[in-house]
Formats: C-alpha cells, sequence, structure tokens
C-alpha cells in the first residue's frame, strides 16, 4: 500500500498557523533582545570594546534573518506544493532536518536560553505534528 499522499487544507491551515505563531514569538524575541542595554553591553564587553552598537543590532538582525527565512521558506514550500507534492519521507525529513538545525542553532549556540522557551516549545510542536500526519482517512482507521 502507498504511503504518499496529498496534505489536508485543515493540515494545511495547522502548518501554517504553527509557522505563524514560531514567526511571531522569534520576532518579539529578537525585539527583546535588541532593546536590552544589559545585553547589549555584556556584546560590547565581550568584543573587548572594539564592537559598538550598531555591530550589536547588525548580529541581531542576522540571526532573526537565519532563524525566520527557514520558516519562511517552508510555509511558501507547503502553501505552494499542496496539491502538487504528495506527503512522504522526502517531505517529513526536510521538515525534520531544517527544524533540528534551527533547534540546535536556538539551544546551542545563542546564549539568551531564558527568551527561547516559547519558540522552542512551539517548533518541537510543529516537528511532532509534521512528523505524524496522516491521510484524513487513516487517522481513524488506527
Amino acid at each position: 500500500m502507498n504511503k504518499n499522499f496529498m496534505i489536508s487544507f485543515k493540515q494545511l491551515v495547522v502548518i501554517l498557523f504553527l509557522i505563524f505563531c514560531i514567526i511571531i514569538s522569534e520576532s518579539l524575541k529578537y525585539l527583546f533582545i535588541s532593546k536590552d542595554i544589559d545585553l547589549m553591553n555584556e556584546f560590547i564587553k565581550s568584543s573587548n570594546y572594539t564592537l559598538g552598537q550598531k555591530d550589536y543590532l547588525l548580529s541581531n538582525i542576522i540571526s532573526y534573518f537565519f532563524i525566520i527565512i527557514n520558516y519562511v521558506i517552508l510555509a511558501l514550500f507547503s502553501y505552494i506544493t499542496r496539491n502538487k507534492v504528495k506527503i512522504g519521507a522526502i517531505y517529513k525529513i526536510t521538515y525534520f532536518f531544517i527544524i533540528i538545525a534551527s533547534l540546535l542553532y536556538q539551544i546551542l549556540l545563542n546564549k539568551n536560553i531564558y527568551y527561547n522557551y516559547v519558540g522552542i516549545i512551539l517548533q518541537v510542536i510543529l516537528l511532532l505534528y509534521v512528523l505524524n500526519l496522516k491521510k484524513i482517512g487513516e487517522a481513524t482507521n488506527d
């Protein structure tokens, strides 16, 4: 029996809503990080006072871009290919690696982990949802 199936509209809406929540969470996180004077002073001290406020803001903007672009691409991919690509192992593996890479970046490389809790939880929920996607009729027959 073929395990590939097309994603339903309901499943697409759930995926896009979770991605929307992740983007909002990350946006708020980087807004708080960018406006936090203590974190900026820590950044400037760690660079031996060679970097300034503009460098701090630039590093935050670059980090924000690399986190958000993954989810924008996933949302566009899911929306555009909803009726063209069947959900199978490759679709789920693609989501898995992109989300895991983003999670590893946030957990291992980002030092202000206490700002990341909501985003990390939402990313784990999205990952689990995509990995457990089933054909609508199959969900009740298990």
